[in-house]
């Protein structure tokens, strides 16, 4: 008889419905936690990647008629870009000095390089006071190259890659090196 009591005694999970249920709920919020602390990590390294592309592109772009004054990356839109574009300028070594700024509206002429980040309004007007100005345009908003810009960001295989769209780099007078042609997708642009 006392195997028969042994069968029906309640276990612990049955003693303690709401334990099994504390438990589980603390396990998923963990989880919670967790997947949110890898995405702002994600997002932070994909910040990195951006800003480590932008840096590099004035090494495989000539802007016509330049002469050896400083190099503008101007900023629009984007203040974690804009920073660590900042750190990676105070590193450089070359000879030609880097400023970054955020970009002046009233004057987009004296960018070498202009990032209108996805928050970043009136992109289609700031691609039109660009178009006559060697100023390559550059942003991860989708469809970017295909309203006229010039590089584009979009992620392929968890990775940032690059578009070049070069009929506005090739109107402005920008000659973008082989290499980087290379790396990137073309865009076509009917």
């Amino acid at each position: 008889m006392s195997g028969h009591l042994n069968t029906l005694s309640p276990t612990p999970a049955t003693r303690w419905p709401w334990a099994a249920c504390l438990i589980g709920g603390a396990l998923m919020l963990a989880l919670c936690f967790v997947s949110a602390s890898m995405v702002r990590a994600a997002g932070g390294l994909e910040t990195k990647v951006l800003a480590a592309y932008l840096y590099n592109f004035t090494k495989f772009v000539e802007w016509p008629a330049r002469g050896a004054g400083t190099l503008r990356i101007c900023v629009l839109g984007d203040p974690d870009v804009a920073r660590l574009l900042q750190e990676l300028a105070a590193r450089r070594t070359s000879s030609q000095p880097l400023e970054v700024m955020q970009a002046p509206l009233g004057n987009l002429g004296n960018c070498q390089i202009l990032y209108m980040g996805h928050e970043s309004r009136d992109r289609a007007a700031l691609l039109e006071a660009t178009r006559a100005l060697p100023v390559l345009t550059v942003s991860d908003a989708d469809g970017f190259t295909a309203a006229g810009g010039m590089v584009g960001f979009y992620r392929a295989d968890g990775k940032l890659k690059i578009e070049i769209n070069p009929e506005p780099a090739n109107a402005a007078r920008l000659r973008i090196s082989a290499k980087l042609m290379e790396i990137a997708r073309i865009a076509r642009v009917p």
